[in-house]
Protein backbone atom coordinates (compact mmCIF):
# COMPACT_ATOMS: atom_id res chain seq x y z
CA UNK A 1 0.00 0.00 0.00
CA UNK A 2 1.07 3.30 -0.66
CA UNK A 3 0.28 7.14 0.84
CA UNK A 4 2.83 8.88 -1.84
CA UNK A 5 1.26 12.01 -2.76
CA UNK A 6 -1.66 11.28 -0.64
CA UNK A 7 -2.52 15.39 -0.94
CA UNK A 8 -2.60 15.15 -4.62
CA UNK A 9 -6.19 13.81 -4.57
CA UNK A 10 -6.81 17.80 -2.75
CA UNK A 11 -6.19 19.58 -6.11
CA UNK A 12 -7.90 18.28 -9.53
CA UNK A 13 -6.26 17.15 -12.53
CA UNK A 14 -5.44 20.19 -14.94
CA UNK A 15 -3.28 19.12 -17.35
CA UNK A 16 -2.06 15.78 -19.35
CA UNK A 17 0.26 15.22 -22.19
CA UNK A 18 -1.25 15.30 -25.33
CA UNK A 19 -0.64 12.52 -27.43
CA UNK A 20 -0.33 13.38 -31.60
CA UNK A 21 -3.24 15.38 -33.00
CA UNK A 22 -5.98 12.80 -31.23
CA UNK A 23 -7.03 9.50 -32.28
CA UNK A 24 -9.93 8.72 -34.57
CA UNK A 25 -12.91 7.39 -32.20
CA UNK A 26 -14.77 5.88 -34.85
CA UNK A 27 -17.76 7.87 -35.14
CA UNK A 28 -17.32 9.62 -38.67
CA UNK A 29 -14.66 12.91 -37.89
CA UNK A 30 -14.81 12.97 -34.82
CA UNK A 31 -11.70 12.78 -32.67
CA UNK A 32 -11.01 12.06 -29.86
CA UNK A 33 -8.38 13.40 -27.08
CA UNK A 34 -6.14 11.25 -25.34
CA UNK A 35 -4.34 12.27 -22.62
CA UNK A 36 -1.31 10.37 -20.83
CA UNK A 37 1.58 11.16 -18.29
CA UNK A 38 4.79 12.61 -19.46
CA UNK A 39 7.22 11.14 -21.88
CA UNK A 40 4.29 8.09 -22.43
CA UNK A 41 3.03 7.42 -25.16
CA UNK A 42 -0.06 5.61 -26.07
CA UNK A 43 1.81 3.07 -27.73
CA UNK A 44 3.34 2.24 -24.37
CA UNK A 45 0.17 1.29 -22.62
CA UNK A 46 0.17 -1.61 -24.50
CA UNK A 47 2.21 -4.92 -23.21
CA UNK A 48 3.91 -5.64 -26.02
CA UNK A 49 5.50 -2.57 -26.68
CA UNK A 50 7.37 -4.07 -23.73
CA UNK A 51 7.47 -7.79 -24.02
CA UNK A 52 8.03 -8.58 -27.82
CA UNK A 53 11.26 -10.18 -27.39
CA UNK A 54 12.18 -13.86 -27.21
CA UNK A 55 13.32 -13.77 -23.58
CA UNK A 56 10.37 -12.43 -22.20
CA UNK A 57 8.66 -15.62 -23.77
CA UNK A 58 10.92 -17.95 -21.99
CA UNK A 59 8.49 -20.40 -19.57
CA UNK A 60 10.40 -20.70 -16.21
CA UNK A 61 7.51 -22.49 -14.51
CA UNK A 62 10.25 -25.41 -12.94
CA UNK A 63 11.17 -22.83 -10.90
CA UNK A 64 8.33 -21.62 -9.74
CA UNK A 65 8.41 -24.09 -6.76
CA UNK A 66 12.09 -22.87 -5.95
CA UNK A 67 11.40 -19.33 -5.97
CA UNK A 68 8.14 -20.07 -3.68
CA UNK A 69 10.29 -21.93 -1.17
CA UNK A 70 12.36 -18.83 -0.80
CA UNK A 71 9.53 -16.59 -0.21
CA UNK A 72 7.95 -18.56 2.38
CA UNK A 73 11.73 -19.20 4.14
CA UNK A 74 12.21 -15.21 3.91
CA UNK A 75 8.73 -13.75 5.02
CA UNK A 76 7.74 -13.03 8.52
CA UNK A 77 3.95 -12.20 7.19
CA UNK A 78 2.99 -15.21 5.64
CA UNK A 79 1.07 -19.10 6.45
CA UNK A 80 0.22 -22.09 4.65
CA UNK A 81 -2.81 -22.35 6.81
CA UNK A 82 -3.55 -25.79 5.60
CA UNK A 83 -0.11 -27.62 6.97
CA UNK A 84 -0.63 -24.62 10.42
CA UNK A 85 -4.32 -26.76 10.90
CA UNK A 86 -2.85 -29.61 10.63
CA UNK A 87 -0.17 -29.24 12.58
CA UNK A 88 -2.44 -28.19 15.14
CA UNK A 89 -3.48 -31.88 15.64
CA UNK A 90 -6.65 -33.24 17.01
CA UNK A 91 -9.21 -31.42 14.48
CA UNK A 92 -12.13 -34.02 14.52
CA UNK A 93 -14.58 -34.56 11.41
CA UNK A 94 -18.09 -33.03 11.27
CA UNK A 95 -19.29 -29.86 12.44
CA UNK A 96 -17.17 -30.00 15.37
CA UNK A 97 -14.16 -28.92 13.51
CA UNK A 98 -12.86 -26.16 16.17
CA UNK A 99 -8.85 -26.86 17.38
CA UNK A 100 -7.41 -25.66 20.10
CA UNK A 101 -4.44 -23.05 19.43
CA UNK A 102 -2.18 -21.41 22.28
CA UNK A 103 -2.23 -17.41 22.47
CA UNK A 104 -1.06 -15.64 19.74
CA UNK A 105 2.23 -14.71 21.05
CA UNK A 106 2.89 -18.52 21.58
CA UNK A 107 1.42 -19.34 17.98
CA UNK A 108 3.33 -16.59 16.45
CA UNK A 109 6.72 -18.24 17.22
CA UNK A 110 5.70 -22.01 17.40
CA UNK A 111 4.35 -22.59 14.31
CA UNK A 112 4.88 -19.39 12.30
CA UNK A 113 1.22 -18.10 12.10
CA UNK A 114 1.30 -13.83 12.31
CA UNK A 115 -1.80 -14.52 14.61
CA UNK A 116 -2.07 -11.55 16.88
CA UNK A 117 -4.40 -10.36 19.61
CA UNK A 118 -6.96 -8.06 17.89
CA UNK A 119 -5.53 -4.08 18.32
CA UNK A 120 -7.75 -2.37 20.51
CA UNK A 121 -8.04 1.10 19.09
CA UNK A 122 -5.92 3.72 19.66
CA UNK A 123 -7.20 6.79 21.35
CA UNK A 124 -7.66 9.67 19.57
CA UNK A 125 -4.87 12.45 21.12
CA UNK A 126 -3.69 15.69 19.81
CA UNK A 127 -1.34 14.18 16.93
CA UNK A 128 -3.45 11.32 15.41
CA UNK A 129 -7.66 12.17 15.25
CA UNK A 130 -9.67 10.45 12.94
CA UNK A 131 -12.69 11.49 11.28
CA UNK A 132 -15.28 9.86 9.59
CA UNK A 133 -17.04 9.45 6.44
CA UNK A 134 -18.75 13.31 7.15
CA UNK A 135 -16.19 14.64 8.23
CA UNK A 136 -15.94 14.49 12.07
CA UNK A 137 -13.57 13.36 14.49
CA UNK A 138 -14.33 10.37 15.96
CA UNK A 139 -15.50 11.06 19.78
CA UNK A 140 -14.07 8.87 22.43
CA UNK A 141 -17.54 7.37 23.04
CA UNK A 142 -17.07 5.60 19.66
CA UNK A 143 -13.66 4.58 21.04
CA UNK A 144 -15.00 3.14 24.04
CA UNK A 145 -17.44 1.29 22.59
CA UNK A 146 -15.60 -0.63 19.49
CA UNK A 147 -12.80 -1.11 22.25
CA UNK A 148 -15.18 -3.33 24.80
CA UNK A 149 -16.30 -4.73 21.04
CA UNK A 150 -12.90 -6.14 20.54
CA UNK A 151 -12.27 -6.82 23.98
CA UNK A 152 -15.59 -8.79 24.25
CA UNK A 153 -15.00 -11.00 21.48
CA UNK A 154 -14.91 -14.74 21.64
CA UNK A 155 -14.41 -18.10 20.10
CA UNK A 156 -16.61 -18.85 17.32
CA UNK A 157 -17.83 -22.12 19.55
CA UNK A 158 -19.37 -20.55 22.46
CA UNK A 159 -20.27 -24.23 23.77
CA UNK A 160 -16.95 -24.32 25.02
CA UNK A 161 -17.00 -21.48 27.47
CA UNK A 162 -13.45 -20.22 26.33
CA UNK A 163 -12.53 -16.37 26.27
CA UNK A 164 -9.73 -15.05 24.34
CA UNK A 165 -8.00 -14.56 27.89
CA UNK A 166 -7.93 -18.49 28.05
CA UNK A 167 -4.80 -20.31 27.69
CA UNK A 168 -5.82 -22.31 24.52
CA UNK A 169 -8.34 -20.54 21.98
CA UNK A 170 -10.29 -22.88 19.54
CA UNK A 171 -10.19 -21.78 16.06
CA UNK A 172 -12.40 -22.99 12.87
CA UNK A 173 -11.29 -23.23 9.52
CA UNK A 174 -13.32 -21.42 6.71
CA UNK A 175 -13.38 -19.65 3.50
CA UNK A 176 -14.09 -16.53 1.99
CA UNK A 177 -17.02 -16.26 -0.05
CA UNK A 178 -16.54 -13.48 -2.04
CA UNK A 179 -14.16 -10.64 -2.19
CA UNK A 180 -14.19 -9.70 1.18
CA UNK A 181 -12.61 -6.89 3.06
CA UNK A 182 -10.35 -7.40 5.73
CA UNK A 183 -10.41 -4.35 7.86
CA UNK A 184 -8.45 -3.05 10.72
CA UNK A 185 -11.47 -3.53 13.59
CA UNK A 186 -14.77 -4.53 13.75
CA UNK A 187 -16.77 -2.02 11.90
CA UNK A 188 -17.80 -1.33 8.32
CA UNK A 189 -17.27 2.65 8.44
CA UNK A 190 -14.29 4.37 7.26
CA UNK A 191 -11.78 6.75 9.41
CA UNK A 192 -9.69 8.86 7.43
CA UNK A 193 -6.92 11.29 8.51
CA UNK A 194 -7.83 14.14 7.15
CA UNK A 195 -11.49 15.35 7.31
CA UNK A 196 -11.75 16.11 3.50
CA UNK A 197 -10.32 12.88 2.38
CA UNK A 198 -12.36 10.10 0.88
CA UNK A 199 -9.75 7.76 -0.13
CA UNK A 200 -7.24 6.32 2.53
CA UNK A 201 -9.48 4.25 4.98
CA UNK A 202 -7.17 3.76 7.54
CA UNK A 203 -9.65 1.13 9.02
CA UNK A 204 -9.01 -0.72 5.24
CA UNK A 205 -6.13 -3.33 5.33
CA UNK A 206 -7.04 -5.44 2.29
CA UNK A 207 -9.35 -7.97 0.65
CA UNK A 208 -9.38 -11.74 0.43
CA UNK A 209 -9.87 -13.61 -2.53
CA UNK A 210 -13.20 -15.85 -3.52
CA UNK A 211 -12.51 -19.01 -1.91
CA UNK A 212 -9.27 -17.87 -0.07
CA UNK A 213 -9.10 -20.35 3.09
CA UNK A 214 -8.51 -18.65 6.51
CA UNK A 215 -8.65 -19.59 10.58
CA UNK A 216 -11.28 -18.33 12.38
CA UNK A 217 -10.00 -16.86 15.87
CA UNK A 218 -12.74 -14.74 17.15
CA UNK A 219 -16.30 -13.59 16.71
CA UNK A 220 -17.81 -10.52 18.05
CA UNK A 221 -21.12 -10.76 20.40
CA UNK A 222 -23.14 -9.81 17.57
CA UNK A 223 -21.70 -12.39 15.69
CA UNK A 224 -21.47 -10.11 12.84
CA UNK A 225 -17.32 -10.21 12.48
CA UNK A 226 -15.02 -12.51 12.42
CA UNK A 227 -10.97 -12.10 13.30
CA UNK A 228 -9.36 -14.35 10.66
CA UNK A 229 -6.26 -15.27 10.05
CA UNK A 230 -5.46 -15.92 5.82
CA UNK A 231 -2.26 -17.12 4.27
CA UNK A 232 -0.78 -13.23 4.11
CA UNK A 233 -2.83 -10.83 6.42
CA UNK A 234 -4.63 -11.50 9.86
CA UNK A 235 -8.26 -8.74 10.45
CA UNK A 236 -11.79 -8.62 11.10
CA UNK A 237 -14.14 -9.67 7.68
CA UNK A 238 -17.81 -9.18 7.99
CA UNK A 239 -19.21 -12.70 9.00
CA UNK A 240 -21.43 -12.91 6.28
CA UNK A 241 -18.24 -13.00 3.94
CA UNK A 242 -16.95 -16.16 5.72
CA UNK A 243 -18.51 -19.67 5.75
CA UNK A 244 -17.04 -22.31 8.11
CA UNK A 245 -16.11 -25.58 6.85
CA UNK A 246 -15.26 -29.14 8.34
CA UNK A 247 -11.35 -30.48 8.24
CA UNK A 248 -12.43 -32.43 5.17
CA UNK A 249 -13.83 -29.65 3.12
CA UNK A 250 -10.77 -27.27 4.54
CA UNK A 251 -7.97 -29.75 3.36
CA UNK A 252 -9.61 -30.42 -0.05
CA UNK A 253 -10.74 -27.28 -1.15
CA UNK A 254 -7.26 -25.75 -0.05
CA UNK A 255 -5.34 -27.82 -2.45
CA UNK A 256 -7.04 -27.22 -5.80
CA UNK A 257 -4.28 -26.07 -6.79
CA UNK A 258 -1.75 -27.95 -6.22
CA UNK A 259 -3.08 -31.22 -7.78
CA UNK A 260 -1.66 -32.21 -10.71
CA UNK A 261 -4.25 -34.22 -12.23
CA UNK A 262 -8.35 -33.79 -11.83
CA UNK A 263 -10.29 -31.08 -13.45
CA UNK A 264 -7.90 -27.74 -12.38
CA UNK A 265 -8.93 -24.57 -11.82
CA UNK A 266 -9.80 -21.05 -13.46
CA UNK A 267 -7.46 -17.78 -12.69
CA UNK A 268 -9.92 -14.95 -13.54
CA UNK A 269 -7.52 -12.22 -15.65
CA UNK A 270 -9.93 -8.98 -15.80
CA UNK A 271 -12.07 -7.51 -13.46
CA UNK A 272 -15.20 -7.41 -15.05
CA UNK A 273 -15.41 -11.41 -15.24
CA UNK A 274 -19.10 -12.51 -13.80
CA UNK A 275 -20.93 -15.86 -13.19
CA UNK A 276 -23.70 -16.45 -15.82
CA UNK A 277 -27.23 -15.47 -14.84
CA UNK A 278 -28.81 -18.52 -12.85
CA UNK A 279 -33.05 -17.95 -12.38
CA UNK A 280 -32.94 -20.85 -10.57
CA UNK A 281 -29.99 -20.42 -7.94
CA UNK A 282 -29.68 -16.69 -7.14
CA UNK A 283 -26.67 -17.86 -4.68
CA UNK A 284 -23.90 -18.39 -7.78
CA UNK A 285 -25.76 -15.93 -9.98
CA UNK A 286 -24.16 -13.07 -11.97
CA UNK A 287 -21.33 -13.42 -9.58
CA UNK A 288 -18.72 -11.15 -10.03
CA UNK A 289 -14.85 -13.72 -9.92
CA UNK A 290 -12.19 -10.97 -9.17
CA UNK A 291 -8.67 -10.94 -10.64
CA UNK A 292 -6.50 -13.47 -9.53
CA UNK A 293 -8.96 -15.60 -7.61
CA UNK A 294 -8.64 -19.69 -8.17
CA UNK A 295 -11.51 -21.28 -9.14
CA UNK A 296 -11.83 -25.16 -8.88
CA UNK A 297 -13.39 -26.14 -12.28
CA UNK A 298 -16.32 -28.95 -11.83
CA UNK A 299 -15.07 -32.82 -12.62
CA UNK A 300 -18.14 -33.14 -14.77
CA UNK A 301 -18.67 -30.36 -17.14
CA UNK A 302 -22.31 -30.00 -17.59
CA UNK A 303 -25.00 -27.15 -18.33
CA UNK A 304 -27.01 -25.85 -15.39
CA UNK A 305 -30.15 -23.80 -14.91
CA UNK A 306 -31.81 -24.92 -18.74
CA UNK A 307 -28.68 -23.69 -20.22
CA UNK A 308 -25.97 -25.26 -22.40
CA UNK A 309 -22.68 -25.89 -21.25
CA UNK A 310 -21.37 -25.30 -24.84
CA UNK A 311 -20.32 -21.65 -24.59
CA UNK A 312 -19.19 -21.99 -20.63
CA UNK A 313 -17.01 -23.53 -18.28
CA UNK A 314 -18.43 -25.40 -15.11
CA UNK A 315 -16.94 -23.94 -11.98
CA UNK A 316 -17.40 -24.14 -8.05
CA UNK A 317 -18.48 -21.76 -6.33
CA UNK A 318 -18.50 -21.27 -2.13
CA UNK A 319 -21.64 -20.43 -0.73
CA UNK A 320 -22.16 -19.65 3.24
CA UNK A 321 -25.49 -21.66 3.86
CA UNK A 322 -28.03 -20.07 6.71
CA UNK A 323 -26.26 -21.66 9.44
CA UNK A 324 -22.92 -20.11 8.38
CA UNK A 325 -21.29 -23.05 7.24
CA UNK A 326 -20.00 -24.07 3.79
CA UNK A 327 -21.80 -24.71 0.39
CA UNK A 328 -20.26 -25.31 -2.86
CA UNK A 329 -22.41 -24.96 -5.49
CA UNK A 330 -22.02 -25.46 -9.70
CA UNK A 331 -22.04 -22.09 -11.45
CA UNK A 332 -21.50 -21.19 -15.12
CA UNK A 333 -18.72 -18.54 -16.53
CA UNK A 334 -18.08 -17.52 -20.00
CA UNK A 335 -15.70 -19.85 -21.97
CA UNK A 336 -14.30 -16.64 -23.80
CA UNK A 337 -14.23 -14.81 -20.99
CA UNK A 338 -10.66 -13.43 -19.90
CA UNK A 339 -9.28 -16.63 -18.34
CA UNK A 340 -6.31 -18.94 -17.71
CA UNK A 341 -7.21 -22.89 -17.28
CA UNK A 342 -4.36 -23.19 -14.53
CA UNK A 343 -1.51 -20.89 -13.93
CA UNK A 344 -0.39 -18.85 -16.72
CA UNK A 345 2.86 -19.58 -17.77
CA UNK A 346 5.43 -18.37 -15.94
CA UNK A 347 7.16 -15.92 -18.09
CA UNK A 348 7.64 -12.22 -18.15
CA UNK A 349 5.49 -12.02 -20.92
CA UNK A 350 2.64 -13.21 -18.83
CA UNK A 351 3.37 -10.88 -15.73
CA UNK A 352 3.84 -8.19 -17.66
CA UNK A 353 0.28 -8.75 -19.20
CA UNK A 354 -1.28 -9.54 -16.00
CA UNK A 355 -0.57 -6.22 -14.75
CA UNK A 356 -1.67 -4.30 -17.62
CA UNK A 357 -4.85 -6.48 -17.54
CA UNK A 358 -5.60 -3.60 -14.65
CA UNK A 359 -4.36 -0.90 -16.91
CA UNK A 360 -7.14 2.26 -15.90
CA UNK A 361 -7.97 0.56 -12.31
CA UNK A 362 -9.25 3.14 -9.45
CA UNK A 363 -6.83 3.22 -7.22
CA UNK A 364 -8.01 1.53 -4.19
CA UNK A 365 -6.32 1.90 -0.71
CA UNK A 366 -6.12 -2.18 0.91
CA UNK A 367 -7.82 -3.11 -1.82
CA UNK A 368 -10.95 -0.72 -1.22
CA UNK A 369 -13.90 -1.14 -3.54
CA UNK A 370 -12.79 -4.39 -5.20
CA UNK A 371 -9.73 -2.77 -6.22
CA UNK A 372 -6.09 -2.50 -5.67
CA UNK A 373 -3.44 -0.85 -4.15
CA UNK A 374 0.13 -0.71 -5.21
CA UNK A 375 1.65 -4.09 -3.03
CA UNK A 376 -1.78 -5.95 -4.31
CA UNK A 377 -1.18 -4.98 -7.91
CA UNK A 378 2.25 -6.80 -7.75
CA UNK A 379 0.94 -9.97 -5.48
CA UNK A 380 -2.03 -10.34 -7.54
CA UNK A 381 0.22 -10.14 -11.03
CA UNK A 382 2.32 -12.89 -9.65
CA UNK A 383 -0.75 -14.91 -8.40
CA UNK A 384 -1.51 -15.08 -11.88
CA UNK A 385 1.77 -17.20 -12.15
CA UNK A 386 0.95 -19.42 -9.40
CA UNK A 387 3.43 -17.15 -7.07
CA UNK A 388 2.07 -15.99 -3.61
CA UNK A 389 3.83 -12.84 -2.55
CA UNK A 390 3.37 -10.65 0.93
CA UNK A 391 0.99 -8.86 0.64
CA UNK A 392 2.60 -5.11 1.86
CA UNK A 393 5.18 -3.72 -0.15
CA UNK A 394 8.11 -3.50 2.81
CA UNK A 395 7.09 -7.67 3.56
CA UNK A 396 7.83 -8.16 -0.27
CA UNK A 397 10.65 -6.25 -0.15
CA UNK A 398 12.19 -8.44 2.67
CA UNK A 399 11.18 -11.74 0.86
CA UNK A 400 12.42 -11.81 -2.72
CA UNK A 401 15.00 -13.55 -4.60
CA UNK A 402 17.25 -11.96 -6.54
CA UNK A 403 17.16 -8.61 -4.64
CA UNK A 404 19.36 -5.89 -5.76
CA UNK A 405 20.18 -3.09 -3.41
CA UNK A 406 19.91 0.22 -4.34
CA UNK A 407 22.58 2.62 -1.88
CA UNK A 408 21.02 5.45 -0.93
CA UNK A 409 23.93 7.56 -1.50
CA UNK A 410 23.46 6.11 -5.36
CA UNK A 411 23.45 9.18 -7.79
CA UNK A 412 20.58 9.93 -10.12
CA UNK A 413 23.17 8.58 -12.78
CA UNK A 414 24.73 5.95 -11.15
CA UNK A 415 20.87 4.85 -10.27
CA UNK A 416 20.07 5.14 -14.17
CA UNK A 417 22.66 2.47 -15.17
CA UNK A 418 22.02 0.49 -11.89
CA UNK A 419 18.38 -0.18 -13.35
CA UNK A 420 19.29 -0.69 -17.14
CA UNK A 421 20.32 -4.49 -15.64
CA UNK A 422 16.47 -4.96 -14.99
CA UNK A 423 14.27 -6.72 -17.44
CA UNK A 424 10.36 -6.12 -17.67
CA UNK A 425 8.26 -7.99 -14.59
CA UNK A 426 10.85 -7.03 -12.10
CA UNK A 427 9.50 -5.40 -8.86
CA UNK A 428 10.97 -2.29 -7.42
CA UNK A 429 10.60 -0.61 -4.46
CA UNK A 430 11.16 2.66 -2.58
CA UNK A 431 9.32 3.46 1.24
CA UNK A 432 5.75 2.62 0.92
CA UNK A 433 5.19 1.81 -2.52
CA UNK A 434 5.94 -0.35 -5.22
CA UNK A 435 6.27 -0.88 -9.12
CA UNK A 436 6.94 -3.32 -11.97
CA UNK A 437 9.59 -2.76 -13.84
CA UNK A 438 8.94 -2.36 -17.73
CA UNK A 439 12.34 -0.89 -19.59
CA UNK A 440 14.52 2.28 -20.74
CA UNK A 441 13.13 3.69 -23.34
CA UNK A 442 15.37 6.96 -24.97
CA UNK A 443 16.79 8.09 -21.82
CA UNK A 444 13.91 7.12 -19.20
CA UNK A 445 13.39 4.47 -17.23
CA UNK A 446 9.43 3.33 -17.09
CA UNK A 447 7.07 1.33 -14.77
CA UNK A 448 3.79 0.32 -14.28
CA UNK A 449 2.13 0.57 -10.76
CA UNK A 450 -1.16 1.62 -8.62
CA UNK A 451 -0.53 4.93 -7.66
CA UNK A 452 -1.97 8.12 -5.91
CA UNK A 453 -0.17 10.67 -8.62
CA UNK A 454 2.96 13.04 -8.84
CA UNK A 455 4.37 16.58 -8.17
CA UNK A 456 5.36 19.04 -10.96
CA UNK A 457 6.79 22.03 -11.27
CA UNK A 458 4.76 25.32 -10.56
CA UNK A 459 6.83 28.54 -10.76
CA UNK A 460 8.94 27.96 -7.68
CA UNK A 461 7.17 25.43 -6.06
CA UNK A 462 5.48 21.84 -6.61
CA UNK A 463 1.85 21.47 -7.76
CA UNK A 464 0.71 18.16 -7.01
CA UNK A 465 -1.10 15.88 -10.01
CA UNK A 466 -3.53 13.28 -8.90
CA UNK A 467 -3.67 9.65 -10.89
CA UNK A 468 -5.18 7.01 -8.97
CA UNK A 469 -4.97 4.13 -11.11
CA UNK A 470 -2.56 1.65 -12.70
CA UNK A 471 -0.73 3.81 -14.89
CA UNK A 472 2.38 3.42 -17.19
CA UNK A 473 5.05 6.16 -15.94
CA UNK A 474 8.45 7.19 -16.03
CA UNK A 475 10.77 6.98 -12.74
CA UNK A 476 11.45 10.76 -13.67
CA UNK A 477 8.39 12.04 -12.07
CA UNK A 478 8.33 13.59 -8.59
CA UNK A 479 7.24 13.02 -5.10
CA UNK A 480 6.11 15.96 -3.08
CA UNK A 481 9.52 16.11 -1.43
CA UNK A 482 11.29 17.05 -5.15
CA UNK A 483 12.75 13.84 -5.22
CA UNK A 484 12.22 11.66 -8.22
CA UNK A 485 10.54 8.21 -7.89
CA UNK A 486 14.22 7.16 -9.50
CA UNK A 487 15.53 8.88 -6.34
CA UNK A 488 13.46 6.73 -3.92
CA UNK A 489 14.00 3.57 -4.92
CA UNK A 490 15.60 1.27 -2.23
CA UNK A 491 15.87 -1.98 -4.28
CA UNK A 492 14.86 -4.01 -7.14
CA UNK A 493 14.06 -7.93 -7.25
CA UNK A 494 13.90 -10.72 -9.86
CA UNK A 495 11.18 -13.99 -9.74
CA UNK A 496 13.29 -14.91 -13.08
CA UNK A 497 16.72 -16.80 -12.92
CA UNK A 498 17.81 -14.98 -16.60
Amino acid sequence: MSENNAENLRSPLVRGEGFGDGLSDGLGDGLMETHVLPNVTLAMLSPDYWVSDARCTKDESANRPVFQQHIREHATSMTTLVDVWQSLGQASEGNGTETAISPASDIEYRLGVRAQVPPVPPLPNGDEVLYNADGQPFTDGFWDALKAKIENAHPVDEATGLTRADSFIPVQPGFSVTRANVRRFPLAKPGFRLATDREFDRFQDTALHTFEPVLIALQTVDKRWYYVISETYDGWVSADDIARATTAEFVKWSAITKHSEGPGFLVPLASNVYTQVAPYDEAVSGKRLEFGAYLPLCEDQHGMGNQSIAGNFSIYLPVRNSDGWLEVKQALVPRLASFSVGFRAYTRRAVVESAFALLGERYGWGDRCGNHDCSSLIMDSYRTLGIQLPRDAHHQEEALPNLLPIPKEASFAERTELLKSLSPGDPLYMPGHTMMYLGYRAGHHYVIHDFAGYSEPDGESLRSVPVNEVMVSTLDIQLTSGKTYLEALTSAASLFAD
